[in-house]
């Protein structure tokens, strides 16, 4: 009785590290799409300011639909990005609200992508 206790807690540890192990690949896979979709907006940012006069768009719905289809969204919790923009000097600001990505070690309200940075992570 005793082994087959000992067999059934050593399998159960066993799911448990693997599950683990597949949880944080997710979110590092979850992290990069929400980067490249902040790479996205950035770029959809720079073919509006070439059409504009080098100003970027006030909102992030400008975008659309000549220069995004739809806005993507933060693949954790389908997280809607936040969006701010400047005149002088012209700038704009992206970034993934909240603690979606604190596990990987991330700040709140990160990444971030910016007129003038570029992605943000730290």
């Amino acid at each position: 009785m005793n082994r087959f206790f000992l067999a059934v807690i050593g399998v159960c540890l066993s799911v448990t590290v693997a599950l683990s192990g597949c949880s944080k690949k997710q979110m590092e896979e979850d992290l990069k799409t929400c980067s490249d979709n902040l790479k996205q907006i950035g770029t959809a940012c720079e073919l509006y300011a070439t059409d504009h006069k080098e100003h970027y768009p006030k909102t992030i719905e400008e975008l659309q639909p000549k220069y995004m289809a739809t806005i993507p969204t933060c693949p954790v919790h389908d997280t809607s990005y936040v969006y701010t923009s400047q005149k002088d000097p012209d700038s704009y600001e992206v970034y993934c609200p909240g603690s979606n990505h604190i596990e990987l070690g991330l700040e709140n309200d990160h990444p971030i992508f910016n007129s003038t940075q570029g992605l943000v992570t730290k």
